[in-house]
């Protein structure tokens, strides 16, 4: 893992995780500590100006592929393979609270900014909303659909709060993000970026499998 001045592009310092690959990254407010998600399921927590390691914590039986900071830097999020998300104490590095509901993977995840709210996207096409003081559920919000399999089509990758917590946001495996207005859970608009085959017609097309037609309607074909 690599750290970067972001103003000039400088490499300021090289951290190498001893537990496997790192898959999401964070930084304090402040920049002095950085905490990592690894594919072991672990997250590890470095000095951010020596790059001295500052420990690891046992976080999750699962990769983890999301990790978020709370505004103050106190609560940490993190997502993870093994169906759950997590809420951290980052000074006590203590379990606060543990979010279970996804049917799958859970992807990504993200705090709001007066720490009262989580949001978490999963395999399972839904973003779901938690309370940060004791882990319930709030809502759950279903739009994400797709085409290939009930695994990855659906898929949410990733998830945002605005910073106004009125916002959440959601990016899912085909391309679509879409905005939800938190206090009703209604979708308030799809963005949909055209894919490499968007509309193109594959009615009738020969020499091609199963499982090649599949790929093409994921990347935006058509079948009438």
């Amino acid at each position: 893992m690599k750290l970067w001045q972001a103003h000039t592009g400088e490499l300021l310092n090289t951290l190498r995780s001893e537990h496997g690959a790192v898959l999401s990254v964070v930084c304090s407010l402040d920049g002095a500590l950085v905490m990592a998600g690894t594919e072991d399921g672990s997250i590890q927590f470095w000095d951010r100006p020596s790059g001295q390691s500052m420990g690891r914590l046992n976080a999750h039986t699962g990769p983890i592929p999301g990790l978020a900071l709370g505004r103050s830097s106190q609560l940490l999020a993190s997502a993870s393979l093994d169906a759950t998300a997590k809420l951290w104490d980052v000074p006590s590095r203590s379990q606060h609270v543990m979010f279970v509901g996804h049917n799958g993977n859970v992807w990504d995840v993200d705090v709001s900014d007066d720490g009262l709210l989580a949001a978490s996207g999963g395999e399972d096409g839904t973003v779901r909303l938690w309370s940060t003081e004791d882990g319930n559920s709030l809502a759950t919000f279903v739009g994400h659909s797709g085409r290939v399999t009930k695994r990855w089509s659906c898929a949410v990758w990733g998830v945002d709060i605005s910073e106004d917590g009125w916002l959440a946001a959601s990016g899912s495996f085909v391309g679509a993000t879409r905005l939800w207005e938190v206090s009703s859970g209604a979708c308030l608009r799809t963005l949909q970026a055209d894919r490499p085959c968007e509309r193109m017609d594959i009615t009738g097309i020969t020499g091609i499998t199963p499982t090649n037609r599949a790929a093409l309607m994921a990347l935006g074909a058509v079948q009438r």
